[in-house]
């Protein structure tokens, strides 16, 4: 058994406790759209917190995530995005401190796992946190022919056969059909 102490002193919140350290909780996420929010937001979120949410994208399509509002600072606290945004992975802060926020809309690499993970430190101090949202949507990365009108944009074969109205971006074998 762990004994754990609080103590508040204004706006912080000091939580000490001898517990070992926990693996963060992770929530895989099967559908999507799916709501992505830190513990009680809209209120302060709080101290010693580790919390992933992992999605993978249904076979070519990729993975978008836009936040809506993001309120992360104070001692150890910060969110990781991972596969990294521009060879970064770790972000925290808010309106005023934008320095280090991450991107209000990412869109990932198709086929490409995601993993968003918000930990707490043990000094918490009034922020809210962030609310965000997943979503899937399919790898548009086709060349369409002007001759065929009813090309579906969620169309995607993942055997390595061409879909029929249009080619990946490296291009195999195509056949033209002249009036």
């Amino acid at each position: 058994e762990c004994v754990r102490v609080e103590a508040k002193a204004e706006l912080d919140l000091v939580v000490d406790d001898d517990c070992p350290e926990r693996p963060p909780e992770t929530i895989v996420i099967t559908e999507v759209p799916f709501d992505i929010k830190t513990p009680e937001y809209p209120k302060a979120y709080p101290a010693n917190q580790d919390i992933c949410w992992s999605w993978t994208p249904k076979c070519g399509n990729y993975a978008y995530l836009e936040f809506f509002d993001f309120d992360v600072l104070g001692r150890d606290a910060y969110v990781t995005i991972n596969p990294p945004i521009n060879g970064k992975s770790k972000f925290y802060g808010n309106e005023f401190n934008p320095a280090n926020l991450p991107p209000k809309t990412i869109g990932f690499p198709a086929d490409t796992a995601v993993m968003i993970c918000f930990k707490s430190g043990k000094i918490v101090n009034g922020h809210k946190g962030f609310s965000a949202r997943i979503i899937d949507k399919p790898n548009s990365d086709w060349i369409h022919s002007p001759n065929y009108n009813n090309v579906k944009e969620d169309y995607y074969n993942c055997s390595d056969t061409p879909p029929p109205y249009g080619y990946g971006k490296g291009i195999d074998h195509c056949d033209v059909r002249s009036p």
